[in-house]
């Protein structure tokens, strides 16, 4: 959660100095992969993080957060849940999903 509120804060037009363009992932992925290698940065999915901040990097989305969706659901095998099928031509459209998860019990395997 922290990559994408850095990667969304530090590409905002909002904190972009005044009179200049935002930064792009192409300026920022770079930094945010730098800062995953200090020693005192732990976290389980290090690896997924650093493939989506590549991705994203390389612009095959427009925002971090849509790429570390696509690289977590590739390592899962599963398709991402989203109605952005410009960035997800694999994805499970929400409308799909509805009916099918009911509050404290699992969804139903992918088929069912």
């Amino acid at each position: 959660m922290v990559l994408g509120e850095l990667s969304y804060m530090l590409t905002s037009r909002l904190l972009a100095p005044q009179g200049q363009e935002p930064r792009t992932a192409r300026q920022v992925a770079p930094y945010l992969l730098g800062l995953l290698g200090w020693a005192g940065i732990e976290m389980g999915d290090k690896q997924l993080a650093c493939a989506a901040l590549e991705a994203w990097r390389d612009g095959q989305a427009d925002s971090f957060v849509d790429c570390y969706l696509q690289a977590r659901a590739a390592a899962a095998g599963e398709p991402v849940c989203a109605d952005n099928a410009r960035h997800f031509p694999e994805s499970v459209h929400p409308a799909e999903l509805v009916g099918l998860a009911r509050p404290g019990k699992p969804p139903p395997a992918r088929g069912q």
